[in-house]
């Protein structure tokens, strides 16, 4: 999380625990009111039973410990989101007094995970029971062999409404499932959105901010104003992007709603639709990308031309608002929009979530964990995400809304963002592959950024793609 200085204060100091100077033990405990005992009864029928309802010699409280770039998002303490931490306290003191779990959080960064995690893994020693690291990092403990099947956790279901299912099981890899994407990891900030500069609005032309509440925002709307703002004569574009168009291929792409692989849970990995529908659907979001009125320059270029008045619309993470606004009357003429829809009829926006969103994961030491371990590391992550992803999407908006929006259009367009908050298999599994990129996501980045021909792209990468998802994903399916 890049800008947790816009909500929270102090410095986490890390305290000692069983020696491990970067293991913060966790020990919560918070009276229950009325309304927070309410709460959790609301999402006890989608969590597994008590401790005590399990057979076999349990002991009453296990310390189990999460290793994480951002012990905050897990322990509530200085650095936490002020509007999350109420939460974080209970949800901690309930994992105790119902399924006897002690939370401990090992501060470690993404970078350095896949060498700590070896080294536990030949010397034999403890290292983490869960981990939260973003999806790249994830990614590369998985291509090291490093994660545990999370469906061979007693009790584990991506299904189950404990979860965020859509975007869980995008993730599944057939049999077996490595990343458990979910909201209460806070990764708000990584979601891919639009910006709009309102000064450069026509007043002839309906409001986007008007468009997205209404489910309308579209990608033709959207070129509707771009073609209205454009003067070359004065500098002004229609729109740019902070990223190359390799890497905004996929934001565009997934705007669409139309995903290359899916369906993957206890299913082959396969394509999910055919070259023609690939080609078709590239195509009509090509033209609202390779166009005279999109700026030319990415990266810190495009960030001055908008900031300068010289764009309408300009694509980036949701974490570039803060810049933009600041809680004072400073940016109020910048608009924070979904990324518009290609076709109006679809139900919601489609907001690609980048690599750098933490999920949840589990070591692959996993394999020597005995039974107890086993059933609480699946209860904290049901707990975890049917308590927690409510209460990080309320924390999040809520403080949006007291700090930085100023009107109920730009509330709701908050709100289909983060409804629209999307992860994508080829997406995520395509940045640590290359078999799985070249039949998928650098088929769209080569049509839309080059125009290369999408099904002879396809034909060329097929084989080697099928080859490996058989190996990887779907060996010993008939």
């Amino acid at each position: 999380m890049k800008r947790f200085t816009a909500f929270v204060a102090a410095l986490l100091l890390a305290a000692s625990f069983f020696g491990c100077e970067n293991v913060t033990p966790g020990r919560e405990s918070v009276p229950e009111d009325e309304g927070s005992r309410d709460a959790y009864r609301e999402i006890e029928s989608v969590l597994p039973p008590a401790i005590e309802d399990e057979s076999g010699e349990f002991s009453d409280t296990q310390t189990i410990t999460l290793a994480t770039d951002e012990p905050c998002l897990f322990l509530s303490d200085e650095e936490t989101p002020t509007a999350y931490r109420t939460h974080l306290s209970e949800r901690n003191a309930y994992l105790s007094k119902r399924y006897g779990i002690e939370l401990a959080v090992r501060k470690e960064s993404g970078e350095s995970a896949p060498t700590a995690l070896l080294e536990a893994v030949n010397s034999g020693l403890p290292y983490a029971e869960i981990l939260a690291f973003g999806v790249n990092d994830t990614l590369k403990l998985w291509s090291q062999g490093l994660l545990y099947d999370m469906c061979l956790l007693p009790g584990f279901d991506p299904t189950s409404s404990a979860y965020d299912a859509k975007n869980a099981c995008e993730l599944a890899a057939n049999t077996a499932f490595y990343m458990l994407p979910d909201a209460s990891c806070y990764w708000f900030d990584e979601i891919n959105v639009m910006f709009c500069n309102s000064k450069l609005l026509d007043s002839s032309l309906e409001s986007p901010l008007s468009l997205a509440a209404r489910g309308e925002w579209t990608w033709d709307a959207f070129t509707e104003h771009c073609k209205a703002a454009y003067a070359v004569s004065k500098g002004i574009f229609g729109f740019g992007t902070y990223a190359d168009a390799e890497d905004y291929a996929g934001a565009l792409w997934t705007s669409s709603g139309k995903r290359i692989i899916t369906d993957t849970y206890k299913k082959p990995v396969r394509l999910s639709m055919e070259p023609s529908d690939i080609s078709e659907t590239a195509a009509a979001l090509k033209k609202h990308y390779d166009t005279y009125y999109r700026y030319p320059e990415t990266k810190a270029s495009a960030v001055n031309q908008f900031e300068n008045g010289g764009m309408i619309f300009f694509s980036n993470k949701l974490d570039y608002f803060y810049s933009l606004r600041d809680g004072s009357e400073k940016g109020l003429e910048y608009l924070l929009l979904p990324m518009p829809k290609l076709y109006s009829e679809s139900e919601d926006c489609s907001c690609l979530v980048s690599n750098s969103a933490r999920v949840y994961s589990v070591p692959s030491t996993a394999e020597k964990f005995d039974r107890q371990t086993a059933v609480r590391i699946n209860a904290y992550l049901a707990v975890a995400c049917a308590s927690g992803a409510p209460a990080a999407k309320k924390a999040f908006v809520g403080t949006f809304i007291a700090n930085y929006l100023t009107g109920n259009d730009e509330t709701l367009a908050l709100r289909a963002i983060i409804d629209g908050a999307a992860f994508d298999f080829a997406q995520v599994y395509g940045s640590e592959s290359w078999e799985i990129r070249y039949c998928t996501t650098k088929v769209i980045s080569d049509y839309i950024g080059f125009g290369s021909e999408v099904a002879n792209s396809i034909r060329h990468a097929r084989d080697n793609f099928e080859r490996y998802v058989e190996a990887k994903f779907n060996a010993g399916d008939e």
